[in-house]
């Protein structure tokens, strides 16, 4: 009799397992609105272990990025010059300071590199400004915490505004760093770029889905990252916002994403929106360069007619930036990164490519110098070349600057280093030129008056 008992208690608890997963199943792979009663309860007993790892790791973790590594790299310079320069432009560095231990935006003197001015936004007002019961911001002061929140994509205005986001709203302060706005329409991410109406060009996270993305992905949040590029004007309002997804499905490019061998919950990672601002034979001003890294391409998008005008592949791998050089060339940052059967990053160093409309050809700048200086950075990076020839490189992941004349010569290296010889994370980098450069060499001499 008891053997009997214990029989029909396993085959009780086997069917209730197996009941359990069909309902997880359905609600994870399919999004179905039956049984939504069952659906919220398997769920909730779903998340029980990870909520518990994440208020356990939150309990334990300090509020502060951590260093690249726990070396100590005494054998480096924070600031090493070599050469003179004499250029007008200025530098925007977006980094951790692993002496202050909060997260930093800098404008400084490309020649000697002295700080001229910083921002230092107060990051627990941009919470007070967004609403953190949408599901996308839920946890974003346990994610983001105080001090490691991150000022990515950051960029100026010629009034010296600092508009800037973290997998977060985004973000918009004076130059004094007051806060002017806070857009948490989306959760924005990547680069961001700004035309000559200062009109902002960045990409964000769109949820809800619409129903032709539905259809492939369901409706919960967690299946998918529906990447979006967006223009917002100087205001923050949102003027223009499309998911790529929904780009690729209407123009007979869904199978790259939803025709491969596993589904991918992040199958596009758009990383850069580069704007075009001159008309040529092969693009139109308010025509878009948009950097997809997961799929290693870039596509020339034309805003006004929800067309694809060209697919740019097969030159690069992983890609994190793209720059307009002239009216038939554009710069890609190559990452050239690959994964091996063990899913792990293999990478040997990055490039520069360049891509030619006329000719539909690639070809590389700076192969050697990217090799000699070991130059590897498995995600983000760029180049910012200069009127003279001369090139400054951030090497995003391994923490420093460089900044090269057109011999290739290093004028000088900088090394994003506490005082006690720990590198910590550049998050991006930016050269102030042109009209720019004036307005807010302006700006700094007022600074007294203005904060």
């Amino acid at each position: 009799m008891k053997k009997t008992y214990f029989f029909l208690i396993v085959i009780f608890f086997l069917l209730l397992f197996i009941s359990y997963g069909a309902i997880l199943k359905y609600h994870y792979d399919i999004g179905g609105n039956k049984y939504k009663y069952l659906q919220k309860i398997s769920v909730f007993f779903a998340d029980i272990p990870f909520k518990a790892k994440n208020y356990l790791a939150n309990q334990y973790t300090d509020d502060e990025v951590k260093r690249i590594n726990n070396k100590k790299l005494k054998k480096k310079k924070k600031f090493k010059k070599n050469l003179k320069s004499s250029r007008e432009e200025l530098l925007l560095i977006s980094r951790y300071d692993g002496d202050l231990k909060i997260p930093v935006v800098e404008i400084r003197d490309l020649n000697n590199f002295k700080v001229l001015h910083a921002y230092k936004p107060k990051i627990k007002e941009i919470y007070e400004k967004t609403n953190l019961n949408k599901l996308e911001f839920e946890t974003l002061i346990k994610d983001k915490g105080f001090n490691k929140f991150r000022i990515s994509g950051s960029v100026i205005t010629s009034k010296g505004e600092l508009i800037f986001h973290n997998s977060s709203p985004i973000v918009k302060t004076d130059f004094c760093g007051k806060i002017i706005w806070v857009n948490d329409n989306d959760k924005f991410h990547g680069s961001t770029n700004l035309d000559y109406l200062e009109n902002i060009y960045t990409s964000s996270r769109k949820f809800p889905f619409s129903k032709k993305v539905e259809f492939f992905v369901g409706n919960n949040y967690l299946n998918y990252e529906d990447d979006a590029v967006n223009i917002l004007n100087q205001t923050g309002k949102i003027v223009f916002n499309k998911s790529v997804t929904e780009i690729l499905i209407e123009n007979n490019l869904g199978h790259r994403i939803f025709s491969q061998q596993n589904f991918n919950p992040d199958p596009i990672q758009l990383n850069d929106v580069a704007t075009v601002t001159i008309n040529g034979p092969f693009f139109k001003k308010g025509d878009l360069f948009l950097s997809l890294r997961t799929l290693s391409m870039v596509i020339l998008y034309r805003p006004s007619n929800n067309k694809i005008v060209k697919v740019i592949e097969g030159g690069f791998n992983f890609q994190s930036d793209v720059d307009i050089i002239d009216n038939k060339t554009i710069s890609i940052y190559n990452n050239n990164v690959f994964l091996n059967h063990k899913n792990k990053q293999i990478i040997s160093n990055n490039e520069i490519v360049l891509y030619d409309f006329n000719t539909n050809t690639f070809s590389k700048k700076l192969e050697n110098v990217f090799k000699k200086l070991k130059i590897n950075s498995k995600r983000y990076g760029s180049i910012e070349a200069l009127s003279d020839g001369s090139t400054v490189i951030e090497d995003t992941e391994n923490g420093r600057i460089l900044y090269l004349n057109k011999e290739k010569e290093i004028i000088w290296e900088f090394n994003n280093l506490s005082n006690e010889n720990y590198i910590y994370n550049l998050f991006n980098l930016s050269v102030i030129k042109g009209n720019q450069i004036n307005k807010i060499k302006n700006l700094i001499l007022e600074k007294k008056q203005l904060c």
